[in-house]
């Protein structure tokens, strides 16, 4: 890629994806995936910018990490996304 991809691009192509690969049959994510893009139609989230590396952290109260990471880098223009539930152990 010659340019990097806009914040809408990047938010669109985020969304895309967990509604494709946080399916319940792929990884028993589908609230992952709807608290995801709920989180980035309604823009509830923070930027966080480090290192080459653009953050969207999405806040939920069931999640201790739901994010979006984009970074552009020598033409390579990268975007991921990440969840951690919060999983009690109770003993």
């Amino acid at each position: 890629m010659k340019d990097q991809r806009t914040k809408e691009q990047v938010l669109a192509l985020a969304k895309a994806m967990a509604e494709r690969y946080w399916g319940n049959s792929q990884v028993s994510a589908r609230l992952a995936s709807e608290t995801l893009v709920a989180g980035l139609t309604s823009s509830r989230f923070t930027v966080e910018v480090r290192s080459g590396t653009t953050t969207y952290n999405v806040s939920d109260p069931s999640y201790v990490q739901l994010y979006v990471d984009h970074s552009f880098s020598s033409g390579i223009d990268r975007v991921s996304i990440a969840w951690q539930g919060e999983f009690s152990h109770g003993r």
